[in-house]
């Protein structure tokens, strides 16, 4: 069967998209990334290196005086925080599966949300863009789409399915850059192709990690020269049934 024409007018190739990437859609308009960089001084390599951060101060009694009243606050010994073991033990953690909610907003304004469960290697969602909404079905050797009210359509070529939480096994830098209570925030260098931008050598994507599991990813580049902003919350998987063929 064909494309669903008026859909992927609207759409584009959301598919890689609403999973997170910015797709085809960044790829037609010589998409580049940014992030801000953080200092050396919270770098921690792919190769292993961590960085430190300040551990919470401890109270210990006051030296001078023969009979201390009173207490000061001092900086406990640093703590070591891998990032890279971080990182990988809370993909680890989510092979499973997990639930997400996308918005892509250009310019200010939101352009695309997507709603989903990835189960395995396969991704059913929702996605949105001005008035026109449709949902797809994304397995690893092919992808569906239907249109509200319609029927499935299998796309005539495999849509890509760029998976960040995937991307983020494999990156080439990892920084912390900070740590609130249990959770952490990373910087992660990621290949471009790994999620399917071209444009750019690598996009740095930012994830929270909280109780070692993945809550939140995101990324910056442009669209037509417009600064753009992707976001996802990552949650428990909500329908955990097998993706597959619609029937």
């Amino acid at each position: 069967m064909g494309d669903a024409s008026p859909l992927r007018r609207a759409l584009g190739s959301t598919a890689a998209l609403a999973v997170f990437a910015i797709g085809a859609t960044a790829c037609s308009s010589g998409s580049s990334s940014s992030a801000s960089q953080p200092s050396a001084a919270t770098l921690a390599t792919a190769s292993g290196s961590v960085t430190t951060l300040p551990a919470a101060a401890t109270a210990v009694p006051v030296a001078s005086g023969p009979a201390p009243t009173s207490t000061a606050a001092v900086p406990a010994p640093e703590t070591a925080v891998d990032g890279v073991a971080l990182l990988h033990g809370a993909i680890a953690s989510m092979a499973a599966g997990y639930h997400f909610t996308t918005t892509l907003t250009v310019a200010g304004a939101v352009v695309l949300t997507a709603e989903g469960d990835r189960v395995g290697d396969g991704t059913r969602l929702g996605v949105t863009k001005g008035n026109v909404s449709v949902r797809y079905v994304i397995t690893p050797t092919a992808t569906w789409v239907q249109p509200e009210g319609g029927d499935w359509q299998q796309l005539a070529s495999t849509s890509a399915n760029a998976d960040p939480i995937a991307a983020l096994a494999s990156p080439s830098a990892v920084h912390v850059t900070g740590v609130d209570g249990t959770a952490t925030n990373v910087d992660a260098s990621i290949p471009a192709s790994a999620l399917g931008l071209v444009g750019a050598d690598t996009v740095t994507m930012s994830a929270r990690i909280d109780n070692g599991a993945i809550t939140s990813v995101g990324y910056a580049t442009t669209i037509d020269g417009k600064p753009a902003v992707m976001q996802a919350t990552i949650g428990a998987v909500v329908d955990g049934s097998p993706v597959t063929a619609p029937s």
